[in-house]
């Protein structure tokens, strides 16, 4: 993007403009590409803690089997009730997380289309702005002459 703006700054009249264009295009496939990685990373992460909040548990579950025969049955039983997902894992926490990640990537996406189409219009609007000052200029020398 460095690279860009410094040929913008040494760029004149339609090449600026292109180079303005293809600018905010870069902007915007680079924001979509960034919000997709980072709900890739956020479902990655939510992933791995739950597996690892799963892994404690069967280990929990595996260390009350191993006294098993030092126990009594309903010790047994009070022991592994606590060892569940759901006493150690929030899932409506992880269904929020998943939903503002969701969220952002759409909003990112939506501006990223914005940007886009700024871009496009750039460029038309540069060409109709051109269009209107040749026809002007020729309306002027008709009249000059």
């Amino acid at each position: 993007m460095p690279e860009y703006q410094d040929r913008i700054r040494s760029a004149t009249g339609v090449q600026k403009i292109a180079l303005r264009a293809e600018l905010l295009q870069m902007v915007a496939q680079n924001a979509v590409m960034k919000s997709e990685d980072f709900t890739k990373d956020v479902n990655e992460k939510l992933t791995s803690a739950k597996e690892k909040v799963q892994k404690g548990i069967n280990d929990g579950h595996q260390a009350v089997n191993n006294v098993i025969q030092y126990l009594e049955y309903w010790e047994v039983n009070n022991l592994l009730s606590e060892f569940n997902l759901s006493n150690f894992w929030d899932v409506g926490i992880e269904e929020g997380t998943n939903k503002a990640a969701q969220k952002y990537q759409t909003e990112i996406e939506q501006f990223s289309a914005t940007l886009l189409k700024i871009a496009q219009n750039i460029q038309e609007v540069d060409a109709q702005g051109a269009t209107g000052f040749s026809n002007l200029m020729n309306e002027t020398k008709v009249n000059w002459r």
